[in-house]
């Protein structure tokens, strides 16, 4: 996918970590955009609720209508089979978490291309919330697709910046998704599963 950045010339600080990511996540020669956007479309309330939010994954199957001009652009480039979009808010986070945001946004790219079943992941999913340190983790968080791009986007990020990093990011923070200290755990035990069924 080629890098694209509003306005252009923009964020070239963290091209070479957005180029790095883009390989890790396997959509390097998958056809389209990734836009790091630094527009502030927070009060421009005409807009989708997308575009308040850190990222999204388009394909020409959905609506671009209520959208910027420059996004419109990307979107109506015959190349363009597929765009990854990239708040401002998600380019000012920290490396781990912007790498994140974007291998979650890949994953739901391949998704969308591949028929990927969520199958496994829904069984295991309600697997772990029968244990008792899992049981109220907030279920609107743990919609399958979702926490199937979250496991890929762990698994991107680990294979960057190492387990330590990811450990000592969610030892500080949450993420925004699922704001709840115990997802690293649920994760990782969820990709112990997953390995152990051969999934």
């Amino acid at each position: 996918m080629e890098l694209r950045t509003h306005p252009d010339d923009a964020f070239s600080e963290l091209m070479p970590l957005m180029r790095e990511a883009v390989v890790a996540a396997g959509i390097e020669n998958a056809e389209g955009f990734v836009l790091l956007d630094g527009g502030d479309y927070e009060d421009e309330s005409f807009l989708l609720d997308e575009f308040r939010d850190y990222a999204f994954y388009w394909s020409p199957s959905k609506p671009k209508d209520r959208i910027p001009p420059h996004v419109a652009s990307l979107m109506n480039d015959p190349r363009c089979t597929n765009l990854i979009w990239l708040s401002r808010r998600a380019l000012a986070e920290e490396d781990i978490h912007l790498v994140w945001i974007l291998a979650h946004e890949a994953r739901h790219l391949s998704q969308a291309r591949q028929s990927i079943s969520t199958d496994g992941v829904r069984r295991h999913i309600q697997g772990l919330r029968r244990k008792l340190k899992f049981m109220n983790l907030p279920g609107s968080t743990l919609a399958p697709l979702e926490v199937d791009s979250d496991l890929f986007a762990l698994q991107v990020a680990s294979r960057m910046f190492g387990q330590p990093a990811i450990r000592d990011f969610f030892a500080r923070r949450n993420l925004p998704r699922c704001p709840d200290s115990r997802y690293l755990s649920f994760m990782e035990e969820l990709e112990g599963a997953m390995r152990d069924a051969g999934q």
